[in-house]
């Protein structure tokens, strides 16, 4: 795994205004978490990241719009 891209915090901000509050207007929280992986020497490689607890009603269209919050969509 290699780093790509790093994400500033007011793209993350805009993305979670812009894109996920307005599909997910029941709420949601955002967690400042610690995540690590190990490299291909075997060198543990930790970085900052974010992860997002939604809560909706299970609908089609919730089903629809959080497929669309994966890559590939």
């Amino acid at each position: 795994m290699s780093k790509l891209y790093q994400v500033s915090n007011n793209d993350f901000q805009s993305f979670l205004n812009n894109v996920v509050a307005p599909l997910f207007p029941d709420g949601l929280t955002v967690f400042d978490t610690n995540g690590q992986y190990l490299d291909s020497t075997g060198t543990i490689i930790e970085e900052k990241s974010k992860s997002i607890s939604l809560f909706f009603n299970y609908t089609q269209q919730t089903k629809t719009f959080s497929s669309c919050l994966l890559p590939g969509c």
